[in-house]
């Protein structure tokens, strides 16, 4: 009996490493794809989009997890005192994290 055991314990912690091999395989993928969207500029729908399915959470979170947020999506605020007005540029790699965390999230 204690052999079995031996081998189940074995066995288990062998499909525990093979699955963590995968998902540092996958999370290496994504940083990746990250990095080269980085560049890339975003268009309204897909901002639109990724914010809709942060919607629910929203309401949710604590102050610091705000912060958090708007740090991962703000890249610069700038503001025009002549004209008065504000532009702001998102990351790009942040509105994709965003994305990824709360499709995670819901699951």
């Amino acid at each position: 009996m204690g052999e079995d055991n031996g081998r189940e314990s074995t066995n288990r912690l062998a499909e525990l490493q093979e699955r963590m091999h995968r998902i540092e395989q996958r999370a290496t993928q994504m940083r990746k794809e990250l990095l080269q969207k980085e560049g890339e500029q975003i268009d309204r729908r897909t901002i639109a989009s990724v914010l809709s399915l942060f919607v629910p959470v929203w309401d949710a979170l604590l102050s610091k997890e705000y912060v958090r947020i708007i740090q991962l999506l703000v890249e610069r605020v700038v503001y025009d005192g002549k004209t008065g007005k504000v532009s702001v540029s998102f990351r790009a790699s942040g509105i994709y994290t965003l994305a990824f965390e709360t499709e995670r999230a819901q699951r």
